[in-house]
């Protein structure tokens, strides 16, 4: 099961998930193929939760029994809880919050947008 610590970053908490040693050769095998364009390790130590929502998005289903088999609840739950805007279509952002239990049919809540702040304080979201 995987650990968590949590990291004040800006005003955002994220969760840098503590992977097992199970867990980190699942990841870069899987980062492999989700992950092409940089080293496994890269996201590993960067952004490890980027590692999963990208098999939760674009997974083969032998990958997602793979992922499953290897990463508990709790830590999907983090990766949904602590998504960036892009790393979700609409059909995989709602079928795992069903899947996952965290709401119901018709209360998903939207995608995340972008937070950009300009130098006169105002807040636009995108």
């Amino acid at each position: 099961m995987a650990g968590f610590s949590f990291e004040r970053k800006g005003m955002r908490k994220e969760i840098k998930p503590v992977f097992t040693e199970q867990q980190i050769q699942t990841a870069k095998e899987l980062s492999q193929k989700y992950i092409w364009w940089e080293k496994p390790e890269v996201f590993l130590e960067c952004d490890p939760l980027f590692i999963l929502a990208q098999v939760m998005n674009l997974g083969t289903l032998s990958d997602l029994r793979l992922m499953l088999e290897n990463f508990d609840k709790t830590l999907l739950i983090s990766v949904l809880k602590n998504a960036k805007k892009g790393w979700f279509d609409d059909k995989r952002w709602n079928f795992w919050h069903l899947y996952l239990g965290l709401c119901e049919p018709g209360e998903v809540p939207p995608l995340p947008k972008r937070k950009i702040v300009l130098p006169n304080g105002e807040v636009w979201e995108i």
